[in-house]
């Protein structure tokens, strides 16, 4: 219904448009600008299968590890101008595969009770 709902939404926006302004100009010919969406259906299925196997929390974690991690390999091998690697930019990816070790450690539920 989501889908449903907002295609319907983008198609009257665009009926908006195309009568306001006009046709659009003609689609780039580049063919990795439409990677996007099968890559995105992808995620979002990989990101459910995930959810059930290893919850929500240890999948959202390790999801935002990979996009600090990835962004942070793509700082140090192809920089773009003015980039500037910092403590900040490496923190972040190693405090969240911190919470992902911690999530992942086998608690106690003996050391979870207060006396």
């Amino acid at each position: 219904m989501n889908f449903v709902a907002g295609s319907t939404l983008l198609l009257a926006a665009w009926l908006v448009k195309l009568i306001a302004v006009g046709p659009p100009e003609p689609l780039p010919g580049d063919w990795w600008y439409y990677l996007g969406g099968p890559m995105g259906c992808v995620f979002i299925g990989i990101g459910a299968l995930l959810v059930r196997s290893l919850g929500v929390l240890l999948t959202g974690l390790g999801m935002i590890a990979g996009q600090l991690l990835g962004s942070l390999a793509l700082d140090l091998v192809l920089p773009t101008p003015g980039t500037v690697v910092v403590f900040a930019t490496v923190a972040g990816p190693v405090l969240a595969l911190g919470a992902i070790i911690l999530t992942t450690l086998p608690w106690s539920r003996g050391l979870l009770k207060r006396s």
